[in-house]
């Protein structure tokens, strides 16, 4: 009998014990960098190191009724960004991109915001091979500028 007892202790041991560097090894998986590349959503900075705000407009469609995003609202860009290539695309449930658009040089930058600093530009969707796309699917909004 004690020696059953020391098997299901020694069983019970050893699954603690590779639970725990099954933990400690995922716990070193570590994101995203400029020098790695994976399977997650982050900001890896380049020409602006503090962060994008990122939105969207709107307008109504009567055709589909439904609400259609029509630009992207880049907000606090560092002035660093200017002449460099954007690329934004809209996330929803699916695999594909609901859209993507073409790489368009960052302007001079003007206030969309409100704030009163020339930080912010904004991209036009309407523009984007007549893609609509319904503000209700848009879960996530990717934004490259390189």
């Amino acid at each position: 009998m004690k020696l059953k007892l020391k098997s299901k202790s020694g069983a019970v041991l050893g699954a603690v014990i590779a639970a725990a560097l099954v933990s400690a090894s995922a716990a070193t998986l570590g994101g995203l960098t400029t020098q790695t590349l994976g399977a997650e959503t982050a900001v890896v900075a380049g020409c602006d190191t503090d962060g994008i705000e990122v939105s969207y407009a709107t307008s109504y469609n009567p055709a589909t009724q439904l609400f259609q995003v029509t630009a992207v609202e880049l907000l606090n860009v560092n002035a660093v960004c200017v002449g460099e290539l954007a690329r934004v695309a809209l996330d929803g449930t699916g695999p594909a991109n609901l859209t993507t658009t073409d790489d368009m040089v960052v302007p001079t930058l003007v206030d969309v915001d409100g704030d009163l600093g020339t930080d912010d530009f904004v991209i036009d969707l309407t523009d984007n091979g007549g893609v609509d796309v319904s503000a209700a699917l848009v879960l996530n909004i990717a934004v490259v500028i390189a």
